[in-house]
């Protein structure tokens, strides 16, 4: 989806004026008008006011460290609860989704970012992913309990056979 900003805009809203001042702007641009340099302006904002809030900036370092806490211990908690929610908030959760997933791609050896792609998946009701992810941190993991009861879980959860 896409993401329109304005000064009145609470992080994570849609403005719905710029919404509109955006599709009148295309409107007129495609039936040949000139473009009107207030809609363009409105529709865009300045480099000052894209600087995060400092409540958000700090709030985000809070998760950043929930999510190690998280890739250390990967289990349903406290860390898995702050970090969906922060993310789910914001209508972050599918570029969340998209780093853990690079990051397992990326990296054969490492267990811990399949197995909170896993959390996340099932926690997001995506019991398929959620499975996938979890077999891939139990290949990587073979001798780790953890990851092993997770799949379980998402097993049952997914209406399958353990």
């Amino acid at each position: 989806m896409a993401r329109f900003w304005s000064p009145s805009a609470r992080p994570g809203t849609v403005d719905r004026l710029a919404v509109r001042r955006l599709i009148l702007a295309a409107a007129l641009a495609a039936l040949g008008a000139p473009p009107i340099p207030a809609l363009a302006r409105q529709a865009t904002p300045d480099a000052a006011a894209m600087e995060e809030d400092p409540e958000l900036a700090k709030a985000r370092r809070t998760v950043e460290r929930f999510l190690t806490l998280l890739e250390r211990n990967p289990r349903p908690g406290t860390s898995l609860d702050r970090v969906y929610a922060f993310h789910a908030e914001r209508g972050e959760l599918a570029a969340l989704v998209e780093r853990l997933r690079t990051r397992t791609e990326a990296n054969p050896n490492d267990a811990a970012a399949p197995a909170v792609l896993g959390l996340i998946e099932s926690r997001r009701g995506n019991d398929a992913a959620a499975v996938a992810a979890l077999r891939t941190a139990v290949d990587r993991a073979p001798d780790d309990p953890d990851p092993r009861a997770r799949l379980a879980e998402a097993l049952t959860v997914a209406g399958r056979p353990a």
